[in-house]
């Protein structure tokens, strides 16, 4: 195998003149750490990995998200092409062993290359992209969007999902005027994170595109069925938005700026930390902190979750302390 990019493994305390055993132990852990990615953290490491080669160099940026997502897939990269010369260098076959040391060596270059702590940036966190908008954004977006489009962002603006989460996602009305029941199957599931399912049970009034999805809807309930990427729905959302005038036409709005303006309207209300970490579909209360903000629950374009049932109880962490409400609202 020829290498034309030098690549990199998170460090691990090693010599260059490191036996074979310790090597093959390395090659090893790589394989079972790869084994255990879900599909679509495989899917985004394989093209992160694509893209460079296209390039045929490395990005000039310097951003800290850019090189923990460059050594985590080569990592992947190095677990793929040792793991049919396992076999072989562990019967003592030199090919095999020196591919998988050769290829752990230039690992362990990449990371001392790497630019230090200090000097890599900070990227710009999807809370940040609400900055980039003003109150009522949502109706400027709904707007100018395709028709294809609209059933799909007025759902992602009222559930805050993930737009991986769309297809599939059941729409019902309830015995309450206004309320709609969404029933959504869940993404980034393990056996211990993540939540299968979740139902919402939301008041969509005055909410954006919410009269159009009662029409949908009906008395029957809807399925919603959507085959696109996330890439597409953002790339819709982006190019809406600057029709709309929103963000400039180098700047981008993706997807999950509904579900940090759920978020953030969930915590401007004071909801508790476990109802915003169930209604987000996260199986502890620790990681709702990343996603929204109180002050920018004026952004969050209407609707409230008036019930939230999950697949498993959401566990209390001690490390949730990122956001207070001032009066908690728990899960039902």
């Amino acid at each position: 195998m020829t290498y034309n990019l030098k690549i990199a493994i998170l460090y691990i305390p090693m010599t260059v003149d490191h036996n074979i055993s310790s090597a093959l132990d390395i090659a090893a852990d790589l394989i079972a750490r790869s084994a255990k990615l879900q599909p679509s953290t495989r899917l985004m490491r394989e093209k992160f990995i694509a893209r460079i080669r296209r390039k045929n160099a490395l990005p000039t940026f310097q951003s800290i998200g850019y090189w923990r997502n460059y050594i985590a897939s080569l990592q992947l990269q190095v677990a793929e092409f040792s793991t049919p010369l396992m076999d072989l260098a562990r019967e003592g076959d030199e090919d095999a062993i020196g591919q998988i040391l050769r290829g752990i060596t230039l690992l362990q270059e990449a990371v001392k290359n790497r630019p230090p702590e200090g000097e890599r940036k900070r990227r710009v966190g999807r809370v940040g992209n609400l900055s980039k908008v003003r109150e009522g954004w949502q109706k400027s977006v709904y707007e100018q969007l395709n028709d294809k489009w609209k059933p799909a962002f007025a759902i992602m603006a009222l559930t805050g999902c993930r737009p991986g989460e769309l297809n599939g996602l059941e729409v019902r009305p309830t015995d309450l005027e206004g309320v709609l029941l969404f029933r959504i199957v869940g993404k980034k599931v393990t056996e211990h994170a993540g939540q299968a399912w979740r139902e919402l049970k939301i008041d969509v009034r005055g909410a954006t595109g919410a009269d159009e999805l009662i029409a949908e809807i009906g008395k029957e309930g809807w399925t919603v069925k959507i085959e696109d990427s996330a890439q597409a729905i953002t790339k819709a959302i982006t190019r809406a938005a600057q029709r709309a005038k929103l963000i400039r036409l180098d700047q981008t709005l993706p997807a999950y700026a509904c579900r940090n303006a759920v978020a953030s309207g969930m915590k401007a209300d004071g909801y508790g930390v476990e109802k915003v970490a169930a209604s987000l579909g996260h199986s502890t209360d620790e990681c709702q902190k990343y996603y929204g903000r109180a002050r920018a629950g004026h952004k969050s374009g209407g609707g409230k979750v008036l019930e939230v049932r999950t697949a498993r109880p959401v566990k209390k962490t001690s490390r949730s302390l990122g956001y207070q409400p001032s009066h908690g609202v728990g899960v039902e």
